[in-house]
């Protein structure tokens, strides 16, 4: 059902906006609030009009993801480009939280570098970085 909405969300919001909201109370229903691909998808819908919703929606994604014992590195990256202009290291802080979760850092890096290239390169930022060092290649 998230699915559904999140097509007719990528398709047109305005034209199908009854649909998007029946999709995502049918799936809020069966999960009892609990999907996090509905949060994401409601934090995609008002980041535009309401930053401090929008990281509300997905800091819940990435908290029912975990209490389903998974990781969603989506949610972490939007959390974080939410944050970027405001507080970076904060920002920075998000991806360092989602890669030690992960071990992976090919998501996180990406995300890093174009926060990187924002924002001025503050001295708290660098010292995070040098603790988690540059990703290496990943086998295979």
């Amino acid at each position: 059902m998230a699915a559904v909405a999140r097509a007719y969300f990528n398709v047109d919001p305005v034209t199908y906006a009854k649909e998007i909201d029946k999709q995502i109370a049918q799936a809020m229903k069966v999960s009892k609030n609990k999907e996090p691909q509905v949060y994401l998808l409601k934090g995609d819908m008002i980041k535009k009009s309401d930053i401090g919703q929008a990281a509300g929606f997905y800091e819940q994604a990435i908290i029912f993801d975990e209490e389903s014992g998974s990781i969603n590195p989506q949610a972490y990256v939007k959390y974080a480009n939410l944050y970027n202009k405001v507080n970076p290291q904060f920002a920075i802080d998000k991806l360092v939280e989602l890669n030690e979760k992960l071990h992976l850092r090919t998501c996180t890096e990406r995300a890093r570098r174009k926060i990187l290239r924002r924002q001025p390169v503050h001295q708290s930022c660098r010292a995070v970085w040098q603790i988690h060092p540059e990703p290496q290649p990943l086998p295979g």
